[in-house]
């Protein structure tokens, strides 16, 4: 008899620390989740840990891939100009009541492959417009939110399509758990250690204050300005409602705010985005003056091309991460496919044994280590 191939300890752990860490449910609060029905072990796990800590009561909204596709198959044509307005409406009213927000990314990310590209754009953007009045107050840290990762089966089949579905949704159960850092006997203590080495990364760069950083490598050439009176935060953060939670389980970025019109120069990414059901892969974008100005992909361009023209502000870099990796999760989590050599910071910088990784639009540029080299100027990073 074989054994399950997602461990049951480990995916209970992972649901504890998403109410004990990830959201700090407080007793009689609420919470809202939602998770693709093949999460629903794991739903079923956070479920149970809310109600011990107290939760007044839990809600879960399921996605259905089959319902999802049907849509596609059979629906008419002004069917993907309409979103779902009155339950976002609902969802936002339930936010500011100050309920607790959580969600399960666990989708199959080749979904909508296939698909009327048009009909995707068209979804996505209704979708988005419905959703605003809800993800306003996520986005604006109105409420206590966290993010969680079960391991698709599709999803996994993509990472390791060499290994029958079973080992492979087992392989990429124990990354999930390895980066969560729920394979530990203490994942909670696990957890603050990891937020408190956080943030000695985001004050150390807080403490530098670089003007820009050049970041070089194959495909990569690129300058990104920070925005005047920038802060890096990373970790833990207190939302407005005054509960620090921990919003990414999974995290090891640290993140701040370029300036909007100081990106120059070109970047490419080293992995495929996965958008809504579309795979993205082999991008390539140039910045002039902080805006997107050419896109280049072997697969799925038009797709993304269409969502940079919802609106002015997406052709942006609106969010700026470095990824610290530690030696531990190398291999499996972030591993990048151009090889890198690369000079180690300083042992007494907070840097030392880290893997800062360049991201735009929330997606990775070739890995770099950095070496900081004085207090304000430009840091350039670069890979080989």
């Amino acid at each position: 008899m074989t054994s399950a191939p997602i461990d049951p300890v480990k995916l209970d752990k992972l649901a504890r620390v998403a109410i004990k860490v990830g959201l700090q449910l407080a007793e009689g609060r609420d919470l809202l989740m939602t998770a693709p029905m093949s999460a629903a072990p794991l739903v079923r796990r956070i479920t149970e840990h809310a109600y011990k800590a107290g939760a007044g009561l839990v809600t879960t909204i399921y996605s259905d891939e089959e319902a999802t596709l049907a849509r596609y198959k059979y629906a008419n044509d002004k069917s993907f100009d309409k979103g779902a307005a009155r339950l976002y409406s609902g969802m936002a009213e339930a936010f500011k009541a100050n309920t607790a927000r959580l969600a399960i990314s666990g989708d199959n990310p080749m979904m909508l492959a296939g698909r009327d590209p048009d009909k995707v754009s068209r979804a996505n953007r209704a979708n988005s417009a419905a959703y605003k009045p809800a993800l306003q107050l996520i986005t604006g840290f109105d409420i206590n939110w966290n993010i969680v990762s079960y391991p698709n089966a599709a999803r996994a089949k993509l990472m390791f399509p060499n290994d029958s579905e079973e080992i492979a949704v087992g392989k990429l159960a124990d990354a999930i758990f390895k980066a969560s850092r729920v394979d530990v006997d203490d994942p909670i203590a696990a957890r603050k250690e990891h937020n408190a080495n956080l943030k000695k990364r985001w004050s150390w760069l807080n403490g530098k204050n670089f003007a820009s950083l050049k970041y070089s490598g194959p495909g990569t050439d690129l300058t990104i300005g920070s925005a005047d009176g920038h802060r890096w935060k990373g970790g833990a953060s207190e939302a407005k409602n005054g509960i620090t939670c921990n919003p990414n389980i999974p995290t090891e970025e640290v993140f701040t705010t370029p300036h909007r019109l100081r990106v120059e120069g070109t970047v490419s990414s080293t992995k495929p985005l996965s958008h809504n059901g579309t795979l993205i892969e082999d991008m390539q974008a140039r910045f002039e003056g902080g805006r997107l100005v050419q896109l280049k992909a072997s697969k799925g361009r038009d797709i993304f091309n269409r969502v940079l023209d919802t609106d002015e502000g997406a052709r942006h870099w609106a969010k700026w991460r470095w990824y610290p990796i530690p030696p531990r999760f190398r291999p499996r989590v972030c591993s990048s496919t151009t090889p890198s050599t690369t000079k180690m910071p300083p042992a007494t910088s907070p840097w030392a044994s880290a893997m800062p990784i360049a991201s735009w639009a929330g997606r990775t540029s070739p890995r770099t280590r950095s070496s900081p080299r004085a207090a304000t100027p430009p840091i350039s990073i670069s890979t080989g």
